[in-house]
């Protein structure tokens, strides 16, 4: 007898602004693209997957050249996030 796996829903999540600090010295950076993923995740007895949209910026320092911002909870490069 085959069971049937439930179906996985999708969680929108954005941190895409126009502008966000440098991770090293906190000088605002002005957005370059927006990028889209999808990411596993967990939720009471299902499995579920969030769709995060963040932005690659440019930064103005001389810390580094680009950077991204990603949600709390979700490490860069990552196929699942710290709940899973």
């Amino acid at each position: 007898m085959l069971t049937q796996r439930p179906p996985a829903f999708t969680i929108p999540t954005s941190c895409c602004s126009e502008k966000a600090p440098c991770p090293t010295c906190g000088k605002l950076g002005q957005r370059k693209g927006v990028l889209n993923r999808q990411i596993r995740s967990i939720a009471y007895d299902q499995v579920v997957y969030l769709d995060v949209t963040y932005g690659e910026y440019r930064a103005r320092c001389h810390c580094c050249s680009t950077f991204r911002t990603l949600p709390i909870g979700v490490e860069f490069k990552a196929h699942d996030d710290n709940k899973v």
